[in-house]
């Protein structure tokens, strides 16, 4: 391989991760807000003011086009004593679920835009 096709190649892997990076911070930043709305909603307290990533994968939207599915956790707490789940699904650059874990693990809210 020549020098210009290895550098060519590695520029477009660079090119790719810092795309990848810039695309999981959006949806970090969808599911912030989305965690953060549904907790006010409810008249709950979304707890540390953050989530995290508990699955990356692929999946395929209502078109059938293949995007990322991240699947975000989130603590929130209705006394500010307990500590409960949430979770939200972003597929693409479209939150498709939103669900809330009661105590017993009965969900408190689910949102699908899926339907």
């Amino acid at each position: 391989m020549s020098d210009s096709v290895t550098g060519a190649v590695l520029l477009a892997i660079l090119a790719g991760l810092a795309w990848f990076w810039f695309d999981s911070l959006r949806a970090r930043e969808l599911a912030l807000r989305t965690g953060a709305r549904a907790c006010t909603d409810i008249n709950v307290q979304f707890l540390d003011q953050s989530v995290s990533v508990d699955q990356l994968r692929l999946g395929r939207d209502a078109r059938g086009q293949l995007n990322f599915r991240r699947v975000f956790s989130f603590d929130f707490s209705d006394n500010g004593a307990d500590r409960r789940r949430g979770k939200i699904v972003i597929l693409g650059r479209y939150v498709q679920s939103v669900t809330l874990e009661n105590a017993d693990g009965t969900a408190l809210i689910t949102t699908d835009s899926t339907r």
